[in-house]
């Protein structure tokens, strides 16, 4: 369960967070930055996304186990060293983004196989400009310089798809538009298609902005319905039928989607 980071960490907690999983093996990492933005704003810490894990974890926590990444340890560092790992349900409820093409003449991204910082730039590719934010990840977002050896708390879709998720039977993006991306004859290139790649089963994700009350309400009630004893597409369609007797208009509840 991720919820509740905190996008604003200083240098040394994030140093001392990053050593915590020094064993990991290093992964396919993108160093993201932004060139000549000086104006750009960071992303609001998101009080509803903690109190959502801690509900749903009050709520499953007897049939399933559960552990949780807040405030400073949901970093990037914590989210690759999953990989390869047998986990039943990924919950991960923060900032998503997808960068439309016009943006990349405001922001870099730079891509560094096996850790190694590289000076080559990437100009278009849509798994770049597609993301999640972790703990610590307005400092890169902003412009600011990473410590070298750290991640940068901004998980493109292109590292996700260098993950092994194998093992993992539903992933659940509890994020604004993370069913977003660039649309060719292959398909979305996204945060969906990277999941998938990765080897996830299914996704929950979402195709617009969505409110924050709706999400909570809407998570709530999956998983109860989960754990009542319904499938995935029955849990979802359950609480799909109660987020909208809830909320009148379809922009609260029409946005998420199930995908297998």
């Amino acid at each position: 369960m991720y919820g509740g980071l905190n996008y604003n960490v200083n240098d040394d907690i994030m140093l001392a967070e990053g050593r915590k999983y020094s064993s990991t093996p290093k992964l396919y990492t993108s160093r993201a930055y932004v060139h000549n933005n000086t104006n750009r704003s960071g992303f609001n810490y998101l009080p509803a996304t903690l109190q959502e894990v801690e509900k749903i974890t009050l709520l499953i926590q007897n049939h399933y186990q559960v552990t949780s990444y807040t405030r400073n340890n949901g970093n990037e560092e914590s989210f690759k060293s999953l990989s390869g790992k047998n986990i039943g349900i990924l919950h991960i409820a923060t900032h998503g983004f997808f960068l439309p093409k016009i943006d990349i003449r405001k922001r870099r991204f730079q891509r560094a196989p096996l850790g190694y910082r590289s000076n080559v730039g990437l100009k278009n590719e849509p798994m770049e400009r597609s993301g999640l934010l972790l703990a610590g990840g307005n400092n890169a977002w902003q412009g600011n310089n990473i410590p070298e050896g750290l991640e940068d708390g901004i998980l493109t879709a292109k590292e996700i798809s260098m993950l092994d998720f194998n093992n993992t039977d539903m992933v659940v993006l509890s994020a604004c538009e993370t069913g977003l991306g660039d649309i060719s004859s292959e398909g979305v290139f996204g945060l969906q298609r990277a999941f998938k790649q990765a080897g996830v089963q299914t996704l929950v994700i979402t195709l617009w902005e969505i409110d924050d009350r709706a999400s909570s309400f809407f998570m709530q009630y999956f998983y109860k319905s989960l754990l009542d004893g319904s499938n995935k597409r029955t849990a979802f369609l359950y609480a799909q039928k109660c987020c909208r007797e809830k909320f009148q208009y379809p922009r609260y509840w029409a946005g998420f989607i199930m995908l297998d």
